[in-house]
């Protein structure tokens, strides 16, 4: 017996037994209901049910084959299986770190000075033989293009438009000035010949005199500033070496001549550098004149209006420097007068 021929026969007996447990339950009902008494049950004969001959055809009941047939009739839809949808995952994206930044070159600050006299000369070459090309000023700046060789001038960036000259006693360097290039000073300038008179006989040149070598040369000066005071006041350097290291020469008399009169004194050069003015931001009488020396001459009462010829002399008087002179004027007190030697033979 197939599998459809066990699930007929079961859903006939199931039916079967439905209707059988159906009818009892009725009569039991409607006998509590009535109250009548339980009737005494009468024989009857039994019943003897037909004999079933077996099928021919799969040896099925004529019900059996009824109820197949109606089944049979049912369509039953086609069940087409759902296509499972393939998800191909996306690639995941190579990580690619970004290029490092390129390299930024580190700036170099331009080298530069800044005046701390009230009034400096600028000059067209690295000396007082140059003429003067313009004036600076307190505070003011300047670039730095180069120096001497003697690292006592700088050149710098711009008077005018144009490259000139300014002494290392009167500004103060900043950013990296201990690397500027040395440059060559320009040659110095040259006066014009005198015209002569024509048809006339040129003289013989007397033969020069060789000037007098000395072991020290001016390196800075004369400046002169104002001051309060009625009297002179000279500050005075004298020094040997090469920078950046400058020590002083010790043991040198500044021989001092007001209108060629004699007026000079017994001080020493002292073998240690001073600072003539103390440094006070902002006070107008300090007038930034922070300068070092080694003595000082100051000539009393009065300055007054008068031509001055200084020199340095060894301890007794001989002359070892060039003479250098200047005036001085009542109406104008520029009493203060600062100058520098330098020996070049130590």
């Amino acid at each position: 017996m197939n599998d459809a021929s066990r699930f007929v026969n079961r859903a006939l007996l199931g039916v079967l037994a439905i209707l059988l447990l159906s009818t009892s339950l009725a009569c039991s009902l409607g006998q509590m209901l009535v109250g009548q008494p339980t009737p005494t049950p009468t024989l009857v004969p039994a019943i003897i049910p037909p004999t079933w001959t077996p099928s021919p055809v799969g040896q099925l009941s004529p019900g059996q084959i009824a109820t197949l047939t109606v089944i049979a009739g049912i369509s039953f839809p086609t069940l087409t299986p759902t296509p499972t949808e393939i998800i191909t995952p996306s690639p995941t994206p190579t990580f690619a770190p970004p290029p490092p930044p390129p390299d930024t070159p580190t700036p170099v600050p331009t080298p530069y000075v800044v005046v701390v006299a009230p009034q400096v000369n600028l000059r067209s070459g690295p000396s007082v033989a140059y003429p003067v090309i313009g004036k600076a000023v307190k505070d003011q700046t300047f670039a730095i293009t180069g120096r001497n060789d003697a690292f006592t001038w700088w050149q710098i960036c711009c008077i005018d438009g144009q490259q000139g000259w300014i002494t290392t006693q009167l500004t103060a360097p900043g950013g990296p000035a201990d690397t500027v290039p040395i440059v060559a000073p320009p040659e110095p300038p040259q006066l014009p010949p005198t015209p002569f008179p024509a048809n006339t006989p040129i003289p013989v040149a007397p033969t020069p005199v060789p000037a007098p070598v000395y072991p020290f040369w001016l390196a800075e000066g004369p400046e002169l500033w104002e001051t309060n005071n009625a009297w002179l006041t000279i500050w005075l350097k004298a020094f040997y070496g090469k920078p950046p290291i400058y020590l002083p020469s010790a043991g040198y008399r500044l021989k001092v001549l007001r209108n060629g009169v004699d007026v000079s004194n017994q001080a020493l050069t002292a073998d240690r550098f001073q600072l003539n003015n103390p440094f006070i931001p902002d006070d107008p009488k300090a007038y930034g004149n922070r300068k070092e020396y080694n003595l000082k001459y100051e000539y009393f009462p009065e300055a007054g209006d008068a031509t001055w010829t200084i020199s340095l002399t060894d301890p007794n008087g001989v002359q070892v420097s060039p003479e250098v002179s200047f005036e001085t004027k009542s109406v104008e007190k520029k009493h203060e007068v600062y100058v520098s030697f330098n020996n070049a033979s130590q």
